[in-house]
């Protein structure tokens, strides 16, 4: 499993793809404290915000299914690059509990098209390797969310909410630097006898 990062395309590949999740969970993981200090909702409202935010989640599974074929390229760096202006924006909506829940239903939608783009790029990309690349990916992905809700716990604890969105925005807008060459997230075809000089 580990030999697959000797191949660049899959190391820049796994960086990129930690860098998305874990920017995105350094602010999901505070959701609630933010909801409940921030835009001041109460226990209705709450649930209601959350279930908004996981509805949402089914709109950008398929969405992102739907453009799989053509846009895959773009899903990588663009649903990043979404997800990190739209969690800044979060903190100037708190105060208007339904301009949240939108603001919510978005992320949740952009989120979920996360895992659908780079489980596909993986299909793609390691299809010699399927089982190991696949294995790789959950690992990344696993310490990604991990590094991520340790990154916005310590922000919370001595800075604010508002620092967890910054740093999950400032780390998934390095993902989309990252994810913004298709080059760099492509094999290289090796040449072959033929092509040889």
């Amino acid at each position: 499993m580990l030999a697959l990062l000797n191949r660049p395309h899959v190391r820049a590949a796994m960086i990129a793809s930690m860098l998305t999740f874990a920017g995105a969970f350094a602010a999901f993981t505070y959701f609630r404290p933010f909801l409940e200090t921030r835009t001041h909702a109460s226990a209705t409202e709450l649930s209601l915000l959350l279930l908004a935010l996981g509805a949402a989640g089914f709109v950008g599974t398929s969405g992102a299914t739907a453009l799989l074929a053509r846009r895959l390229d773009q899903l990588l760096w663009a649903c990043p690059l979404m997800l990190a202006i739209v969690t800044a924006s979060l903190i100037e909506l708190a105060p208007l509990v339904w301009l949240t829940a939108g603001g919510l239903a978005v992320w949740g939608a952009l989120n979920a098209a996360l895992p659908v783009a780079w489980f596909n790029w993986l299909a793609q990309e390691v299809q010699d390797e399927p089982e190991a690349g696949g294995g790789l990916m959950v690992a990344a992905i696993q310490l990604a969310i991990m590094a991520g809700a340790g990154l916005g716990g310590m922000l919370l604890d001595h800075g604010s909410v508002e620092a967890t969105f910054l740093g999950g925005s400032t780390l998934l807008l390095a993902a989309t630097a990252m994810a913004a060459s298709r080059r760099r997230l492509r094999a290289t075809p090796e040449r072959t006898v033929a092509d040889a000089p």
